[in-house]
């Protein structure tokens, strides 16, 4: 009797710290994503301030897809259309003061970014929301969708 207590009891101590570390080992790769993340919108609000659009490169799919109801057909087809659109708000004098992640969810190879950012364009300040659809390929992390809304 004694003896099958030991083994149950190691079992069980087995099993709690096993779901503890997946815990803890998940909570760290979770932090970890949301650390790129981060980085790269950090990045891109950067390349956005710089004027210079051709920093944003590495952060979109070159099917990348802009959704905005600042446009024409609420929808940019490309990385190039994207982009060339970032560069008409920044020809207008646009910067961006803040962009904050208010909510990820993600999977081994595809994420949404729920974010908040504060725009300024002269002496107009507005504040909108992003939908942001990153994917992995291979270690990198690109945005296939982005979807702008004020």
């Amino acid at each position: 009797m004694r003896t099958i207590k030991f083994v149950f009891g190691i079992i069980l101590l087995g099993y709690f710290g096993t779901a503890t570390f997946s815990q803890f080992s998940g909570q760290d790769s979770r932090d970890k994503v949301l650390e790129e993340f981060t980085g790269m919108t950090a990045g891109w609000q950067h390349a956005d301030n710089s004027n210079d659009t051709t920093k944003p490169l590495p952060y979109y799919s070159e099917d990348a897809r802009y959704i905005s109801s600042h446009m024409r057909g609420l929808e940019l087809a490309g990385r190039d259309n994207a982009l060339a659109n970032f560069q008409n708000g920044i020809n207008m004098g646009g910067q961006i003061d803040s962009f904050e992640i208010l909510q990820m969810n993600d999977s081994e190879d595809l994420a949404t970014l729920l974010c908040k950012y504060q725009v300024t364009i002269g002496r107009t300040t507005v504040i909108g929301k992003n939908l942001m659809v990153p994917k992995k390929s291979g270690s990198v992390w690109r945005n296939i969708m982005h979807m702008t809304v004020i």
